[in-house]
């Protein structure tokens, strides 16, 4: 199947620059128009304001304050679907996972999360249109897998795909999260355990000093929280920030 593109026209200049910023950031390709007239074969939807009327099959309006959601709502026409049969997500676990999202065969996204795992996934997942929906996480980094599972499995179907097949990609955690998401793995259906390691406590303290630009490290037991799953690290760092100002 080839691939078709998504338009982009819109006299708003504010909403067209937000668009061409976030749009990037996907594994599709995109087609700049200079008219909402003659548009060419090639474009599958428009993406555009609420304002603006298009003679056009499939078009998006967007809000400025939301274009990923208008991009993501395209994403399907791409392939001459109205919505994906299958959104499968990628996880390589680490400090700060790899994550790509792949509909019906076909890379979406791609990205390194620092922060706020479950509401982005909770995002993708509201963004998109499909039948199915599943996470599939690589069974290496024992601690940090097994803080994602536990924040997740409430609310979504997860899988853990031996990594010893993706091993030659481990330098890089976004093939890595890639040969994960195509690969057949086993349900999870409860939480796991989370053993506190020192050299885990050790590696969220650092990622807090990375987060916060070196200004804040947090306590060991705020780490044991972020590691079970009971706080975010940004929590985590709000809340060492006012314990030292205490």
């Amino acid at each position: 199947m080839i691939a078709k593109q998504i338009g982009i026209f819109t006299k708003d200049s504010r909403l067209f620059f937000r668009l061409l910023e976030s749009i990037k950031q996907f594994q599709f390709k995109f087609l700049i128009l200079d008219s909402a007239e003659n548009i060419p074969k090639n474009i599958s939807a428009i993406l555009c304001s609420s304002s603006e009327i298009i003679n056009f099959d499939t078009v998006i309006h967007c809000d400025i304050n939301d274009v990923e959601k208008c991009i993501r709502g395209a994403a399907s026409y791409i392939f001459d679907k109205d919505a994906f049969l299958n959104i499968v997500i990628g996880i390589d676990p680490g400090p700060a996972p790899g994550m790509v999202v792949v509909g019906d065969g076909f890379v979406l996204e791609e990205k390194i999360i620092m922060d706020n795992i479950l509401s982005k996934i909770k995002k993708i997942y509201e963004d998109y249109k499909f039948s199915n929906f599943k996470i599939k996480i690589g069974s290496g980094d024992i601690i940090n897998r097994n803080n994602i599972i536990n924040q997740l499995i409430e609310n979504f179907v997860l899988e853990i795909v031996d990594e010893k097949n993706t091993s030659e990609y481990k330098r890089n955690d976004i093939v890595s999260a890639k040969k994960i998401a195509f690969l057949e793995g086993t349900v999870v259906s409860e939480k796991q355990p989370i053993h506190y390691k020192n050299g885990g406590i050790i590696e969220i303290q650092k990622k807090s000093r990375i987060i916060s630009d070196g200004k804040i490290t947090i306590s060991r037991l705020l780490a044991k929280k972020v590691l079970s799953g009971k706080i975010s690290i940004r929590q985590a760092i709000e809340i060492q920030e006012k314990n030292n100002k205490n």
